[in-house]
């Protein structure tokens, strides 16, 4: 190994230890799981046999390359390791190495065919079962070995069920947590402990196999005046965009204009709903309603940048139609489609923001407040998923991430 790294007590047994055919590290976030994980892979990959070849995957080939591929790089040095992400291909220790994502549940086609002696997997509870049975048929070479990180998730996902708690197989369990990781900053520890709460605190901090249930948002429904103004200063935001849902057979229509300000906290600056179902009122009423919307709203923020209004893609006829009916007025709001990011992952997020206090709300949006404050995890289903069945505002919940959910990267750093 060309960088010489300084391991806790429990890295260096893990790192020292002999490997079993199924070996995950679990546990929280920060707790040095994937900085330990890729120096164990690449010495099992330099004293493997010269025509072993071997796999790494992430959820998508760029989070695999954000994750992992730079940090292996810095630890082995680029003389043992080069990669191509163009052609999902590296070498480490001149070994092949295949780099995959598996992101959907087509994805284990890429991977059939495959003798390997080994495979990484960042972040392992991500991918569809279907690909992880699958390569686990494609271990195949005489002590060929599974190495997985993950964060837990719900006790009842697969990961857990099939193979944590399988008793039946070759697998050797590693736990961490953020308290194990010596190196941190004590302040940065203490920091992002107080970003989350409830479930997601018993997963990323403690490191625990639980289910989400009951309120989603507890802070917010338990002093919901903590994050309420009467009016915030229009002078402090920065930016502005809308958001839209539009309505289905048993929902209405609603927009949300939000804000983000000069220091990095989100503004929820006015809402609206419009009555009707679809199929009851003219889709040209409602693009008339939005431009009524965006004309009273935007004097007010004149000094802030409008980034545009995104809109839930699964309309495209009506996001064509309100491009056409916008540019016929003297509005100039581009539209799009909204972030494709997973409505957990922006559960997670307006958590994080809540808990630090970067999550503003003024008193008029009565909408968002009654939503934020009533969305609850839907117990019927063992993985995480919100109820959606009608007793819940959850098409106001939607317009409301959608304003934000693309700049979740930039405000996280």
């Amino acid at each position: 190994m060309e960088q010489k790294i300084g391991l806790s007590r429990k890295q260096s047994d893990f790192l020292t230890a002999p490997m079993h055919r199924i070996n995950v590290l679990d546990g929280s976030v920060r707790s040095g799981k994937t900085f330990i994980s890729l120096p164990k892979f690449a010495l099992e990959v330099k004293q493997a046999p010269d025509y072993y070849e071997f796999l790494m995957v992430g959820k998508t080939i760029n989070s695999l390359n954000r994750n992992c591929l730079h940090l292996m790089q810095k630890i082995v040095g680029k003389a043992n390791f080069q990669y191509s992400l163009t052609k999902k291909e590296g070498v480490l220790f001149n070994h092949v190495v295949y780099l995959e994502g598996a992101n959907d549940e087509q994805a284990f086609t890429k991977i059939q065919g495959m003798t390997l002696g080994g495979a990484y997997c960042d972040e392992i509870v991500n991918y569809p079962e279907s690909f992880v049975r699958m390569l686990q048929s494609r271990l195949s070479l005489p002590k060929a070995f599974l190495l997985a990180t993950c964060n837990p998730d719900n006790p009842g996902h697969y990961i857990k069920t099939e193979f944590i708690d399988n008793e039946n197989i070759d697998i050797k369990v590693w736990h961490f947590l953020i308290d194990d990781n010596i190196f941190l900053d004590p302040g940065y520890v203490e920091n992002i402990k107080k970003e989350y709460s409830g479930v997601f605190y018993k997963r990323y901090i403690l490191g625990l196999w639980v289910a989400a249930e009951g309120v989603i948002f507890e802070q917010f429904a338990n002093n919901p005046e903590k994050y309420i103004v009467d009016q915030y200063d229009p002078s402090k935001i920065a930016r502005i965009s809308f958001g839209i849902d539009w309505g289905g057979n048993k929902s209405k229509t609603t927009f949300v204009l939000a804000g983000i300000t000069f220091d990095r906290k989100i503004v929820i600056l006015a809402d609206k709903k419009i009555g009707g179902e679809k199929g009851t009122i003219d889709p040209d009423f409602i693009y008339r309603e939005f431009i009524m919307f965006a004309r009273e709203l935007l004097p007010i923020y004149k000094r802030s940048i409008v980034v545009g209004v995104f809109c839930d893609s699964a309309e495209q006829l009506l996001i064509n139609g309100l491009y056409r009916a916008i540019n016929a007025t003297e509005l100039n709001i581009k539209v799009g489609d909204c972030d494709k990011r997973t409505i957990v992952a922006r559960i997670l997020f307006k958590n994080a923001l809540l808990n630090t206090g970067r999550y503003i709300i003024q008193r008029r949006c009565q909408n968002v407040i009654n939503s934020t404050m009533t969305q609850v995890w839907d117990d019927h289903y063992q993985g995480d998923v919100r109820l959606d069945d009608g007793s819940v505002d959850i098409d106001t919940a939607d317009a409301e991430e959608y304003t934000w959910a693309r700049f979740i990267p930039e405000l996280q750093q």
